[in-house]
């Protein structure tokens, strides 16, 4: 698919994903910020080929949204890993790989919290 030049000011979920999966075809346009590589990744078990096998086949499960930085942030679930990550686009350039975390241990998790 061609890509507009400029960020568009609506992205569905479908074309997300479409983008999502042609830059990390290429694993040189997909970045890891310096948590996910130094923190969730290790603590988690959690490789670099189920980071980039979760972008490639994975689902969208919430998003796309704005961030604030203007970029197309979303989450992306694989059902074989049980793995969520949770990323960013850089307007057709490359996808930024924010956290990841095992979805049900994150759910569960969130449930225990007092409020």
């Amino acid at each position: 698919m061609t890509w507009p030049d400029r960020q568009p000011e609506r992205l569905t979920r479908a074309d997300a994903q479409r983008l999502v999966r042609e830059l990390a075809t290429d694993s040189s346009n997909v970045g890891l910020t310096k948590h996910c590589r130094e923190e969730s990744m290790p603590d988690r078990g959690i490789t670099l080929r189920q980071v980039l096998d979760c972008l490639r086949m994975g689902v969208i499960t919430e998003g796309p949204a704005l961030d604030v930085h203007g970029n197309w942030k979303m989450d992306i679930y694989r059902r074989t890993d049980n793995l969520l990550c949770a990323v960013a686009i850089e307007w057709k350039t490359r996808v930024i790989v924010i956290t990841t975390y095992e979805k049900d241990r994150h759910v569960s998790l969130q449930r225990v919290r007092p409020r």
